[in-house]
């Protein structure tokens, strides 16, 4: 995983050669104030595991704009070291940072009822989300040892932050993030 999150890629002169920045630096803006950037097909089954991944580590509960921000870095991080994304998603600019859109809609329950996250991922509770009744961290078996080793490094990196810590992070620090139109600031 990279040293920082404004420096460059491992494998390009700039920020601007990896795949990810490019095609994030590339939106226009779209409805609803978002910049939005289709990188692959959205993988749900593997949105869900990485997402209960991160509510595991955080004693089975974590608040909604943590988890957003930590997958979304390790979307980052797995692309970049893999030149691979890890989901699959939807990355958009939105006033609170960059976030995976399908990802964040299963999170915040806007999907209709799919069995795939259900099985990894438990209801909303206010401001928080639960994993799933039984699901740990052994049985999420969509995700590779390399992406586990990504989930760790970025679970060690930023799983002390807060959400609001790590929206600052991801405003100052993610080279890719720019204001969308009509947002906050």
């Amino acid at each position: 995983m990279q040293a920082s999150l404004n420096e460059a890629p491992k494998y390009g002169a700039s920020a601007c050669t990896n795949p990810l920045f490019r095609l994030i630096r590339s939106l226009g803006a779209s409805r609803a104030g978002r910049q939005r950037c289709q990188v692959n097909t959205f993988k749900v089954e593997k949105a869900a595991q990485v997402t209960a991944y991160f509510t595991l580590r955080e004693d089975d509960s974590i608040d909604v704009l943590k988890v957003a921000k930590l997958v979304y870095l390790a979307e980052r991080a797995y692309l970049d070291a893999y030149e691979l994304p890890l989901i699959g998603d939807t990355l958009v600019a939105m006033p609170h940072g960059p976030v995976l859109s399908p990802t964040l809609d299963h999170v915040n329950s806007a999907t209709p009822d799919n069995p795939e996250w259900k099985h990894y991922v438990g209801t909303r509770d206010h401001s928080a989300v639960k994993a799933a009744h039984g699901v740990s961290i052994d049985n999420l078996e969509h995700l590779s040892i390399a992406a586990i080793e990504v989930l760790d490094e970025v679970w060690a990196k930023y799983g002390h932050l807060d959400g609001f810590a790590l929206r600052d992070l991801t405003h100052d620090e993610c080279a890719e993030w720019t204001e969308p139109k009509g947002g906050l600031a």
